[in-house]
C-alpha cells in the first residue's frame, strides 16, 4: 500500500465518525481496501456495511 492510498483510507475512516451515511462509507472504504490489495479488510468492511443495513441502522 502506498502512502497516498493509506492516507485516503485514513480520510475515509475519519469521515465515518462524522457522517450519518456510515453504511456507504464502509462500502467505499471496502473498495479502497480492495484496490490496495487488502482483501481481508475489504471483506470486514463489506460485512459490517451489510450487517448495519440489515439492522436498519
Amino acid at each position: 500500500m502506498t502512502k497516498r492510498s493509506a492516507l485516503a483510507i485514513a480520510d475515509l475512516s475519519k469521515a465515518m465518525t462524522y457522517t450519518p451515511d456510515v453504511i456507504q462509507l464502509y462500502a467505499l472504504r471496502s473498495e479502497a481496501y480492495k484496490l490496495c490489495g487488502k482483501l481481508d479488510l475489504a471483506k470486514k468492511d463489506r460485512d459490517t456495511a451489510y450487517k448495519m443495513g440489515m439492522d436498519g441502522y
